[in-house]
């Protein structure tokens, strides 16, 4: 009897369809290079580690374009820290902005999708936004206070006058003539017109509150204020001077608002009778 020859026995040839697959399986494992789900798939900026400043963020990403291990992607989501996700399409820029990122550590994750949003692959990157210092701020150089003005020269006789005259009240940190204040000075014009020789100082007082500075630029505020009432009621302005002592002579030292309604005035001095 003859016997019959075994052809997967050890030095026989392999038969023509059997090889063919064999050289297609080879090639394929040839061909599929990539090891791992997502080669070549992952966050270009920003870097891992990267410190960027506060503000808009770019977050892009390399396409997974699909090989003999892995189907193509069809479309990205992109998230920053587990936020709401940015769809990004296959078709467009590969990049996801996020606007106004704060001060922190912050992680940017992308995903590749497949068929039917199927997950194909994912990558992480964890960045640090910082804020830069804060400028040194530059004094503002203090000038030095301006030396208390003297009180004008006063004729002999001259201050009793001025009891004829009645000082006007302000508000706190006001420099306008308030309605009820209004009378006072109609009387003090009434008055004046008839000693048209009467020159006069209008002296501007405030309360104790405030920096000496700015209380001597508000007095002077309320000095000016009560003498352009009176040129308005027929006063001449050559006869009225204007000084300011801003809270340097209180007319009540006390130290509640009952005083400092006091000291909050224009003061009339008779300085010439002549």
């Amino acid at each position: 009897m003859t016997s019959s020859r075994n052809p997967w026995r050890f030095g026989g040839a392999l038969p023509l369809g059997v090889a063919a697959l064999v050289l297609a399986a080879s090639a394929l494992i040839v061909g599929c290079t990539c090891t791992k789900p997502g080669c070549g798939f992952g966050i270009t900026a920003p870097k891992e580690g990267e410190t960027l400043p506060p503000g808009d963020v770019d977050v892009t990403f390399s396409a997974l374009e699909g090989s003999f291990c892995t189907f193509p992607a069809q479309a990205y989501l992109v998230t920053l820290d587990g936020g709401t996700p940015v769809r990004v399409e296959r078709a467009g820029l590969l990049k996801a902005r996020f606007s106004g990122v704060g001060p922190g550590s912050h992680t940017a994750r992308a995903t590749a999708l497949g068929e039917s949003d199927r997950a194909l692959a994912a990558a992480a990157v964890t960045f640090q936004v910082v804020a830069p210092p804060a400028p040194t701020p530059v004094p503002t150089p203090v000038p030095p206070p301006p030396a208390e003005t003297p009180a004008p020269p006063v004729e002999e006789g001259a201050e009793a006058w001025s009891r004829y005259l009645k000082d006007v009240f302000f508000d706190f940190d006001k420099f306008d003539i308030r309605p009820d204040q209004r009378d006072a000075l109609a009387e003090d014009a009434d008055w004046l017109k008839k000693h048209p020789m009467v020159k006069f100082t209008i002296e501007g007082h405030c309360d104790e509150r405030g920096t000496r500075q700015y209380n001597l630029a508000l007095g002077e505020r309320r000095a000016h204020s009560a003498k352009e009432y009176l040129v308005t009621l027929g006063i001449e302005e050559s006869r009225i001077s204007t000084i300011s002592y801003g809270k340097d002579r209180p007319f009540d030292p006390g130290h509640d608002e009952s005083a400092w309604a006091k000291n909050r005035r224009a003061h009339f001095v008779v300085t010439s009778t002549k």
